[in-house]
């Protein structure tokens, strides 16, 4: 094929996948408008038609959730309402129940930062065609300044996949999916933050003390030696393996929260039979460079005190059971677990005592 035969095909070529692309590109168009907007009108699943404003992709929430200072929704019958104070997330209805700070800010992210894909004239004599009459979701934020908005999520519309969006006030609804609901489906048990004691590798453990009946374990690793992690003796591996998991400081596991210094003797935390004093290296990796092209590993030392209580004991016969009140310093968040961790403790640095 000469160089003259080769240049038309190659033009040929090109302009066949061109024309190929721009019929893909109007044929999506026609279906994406199609779906959504029934070429100008909305149908929802009652047959119902409203007008359609604009079409495509866009923002319908644009807010700084930083400046976000109070939330308000509803989920399987129960009302949260939280409130931002000193720059904590709290329970309105009870400011000491430990919330999961984090929980609560993907909630102000996702309810500040939100898009549709149709505008649709609001009708408020089709509120129940909508389902924002019985929302599945009904939710308020509150910006600095006093400034609340509203949102209620509708049903779906079973032609489109869609759900219904809706701003109290608006005079539009849209068309958008359900990604936001995600962050509002929990209750206020959900909301708990549970304690997550420490689990370093044993070559990081910088010191551990256990202050006990009158008596003191200490290990250092700068006069000791690092702790072999192999080495299932060593008091330092024994004590971690009986240290309460996440597994074990859980919701269910809960005997009060907000206790506060005055209220420890209850629990015998207040003098308690055993004081753990964990310090550690906690290692992060940084980036760093244009889009993160590069990275380091950084080290911080973490100090963790932790206090096992006076025994408790729950149930009858076969089901009785010796548990301890243990708690993290500082947090007044008591928790009941096995008093074979309190046992696990104590033998461990007690057993190389003399007579």
């Amino acid at each position: 094929m000469n160089s003259k035969k080769r240049r038309e095909r190659q033009q040929m070529i090109t302009v066949g996948v061109i024309f190929a692309v721009l019929l893909l590109l109007l044929a999506a168009y026609f279906i994406i408008r199609n779906a959504v907007t029934g070429s100008g009108e909305e149908t929802d699943a009652s047959g119902n038609v409203g007008d359609i404003g604009q079409t495509g992709t866009f923002q319908i929430i644009d807010e700084n959730y930083l400046e976000a200072t109070a939330i308000e929704y509803k989920y399987e019958g129960e009302d949260i309402k939280l409130d931002l104070v000193n720059k904590e997330w709290v329970l309105v209805d009870d400011p000491k129940f430990p919330v999961e700070q984090s929980t609560v800010i993907e909630m102000a992210q996702a309810v500040s930062d939100y898009g549709g894909f149709a505008e649709i004239v609001y009708d408020k004599s089709r509120d129940s065609a909508y389902g924002i009459d019985d929302p599945l979701l009904d939710v308020s934020v509150t910006y600095s300044g006093e400034r609340t908005r509203r949102f209620l999520m509708g049903s779906q519309n079973s032609a489109t996949g869609y759900y219904y969006f809706y701003e109290v006030g608006s005079n539009a609804i849209y068309a958008v999916n359900d990604s936001i609901m995600t962050y509002f489906r929990f209750l206020k048990v959900d909301l708990f933050d549970d304690t997550v004691t420490p689990t370093p590798e044993a070559k990081d453990i910088l010191a551990l003390s256990v202050e006990y009946d009158g008596g003191k374990y200490e290990f250092g690793a700068e006069k000791d030696g690092a702790v072999d992690g192999t080495n299932e003796e060593h008091p330092v591996n024994r004590i971690m393996a009986s240290m309460p998991k996440q597994a074990n400081l859980q919701y269910t596991d809960l005997a009060a929260y907000g206790v506060g210094d005055d209220e420890l003797s209850k629990y015998g935390l207040d003098a308690p039979s055993l004081r753990v004093v964990l310090k550690y290296k906690e290692y992060s990796t940084i980036t760093a460079g244009e889009e993160g092209s590069s990275s380091a590993q950084i080290s911080k030392d973490i100090e963790y005190v932790f206090l096992f209580g006076s025994r408790v004991t729950e149930g009858e016969g076969d089901d009785e059971r010796e548990l301890v009140y243990v708690m993290e310093e500082g947090t007044g968040t008591v928790y009941k677990v096995s008093a074979d961790k309190f046992e696990g403790i104590y033998s461990a640095v007690t057993d190389g005592e003399e007579g």
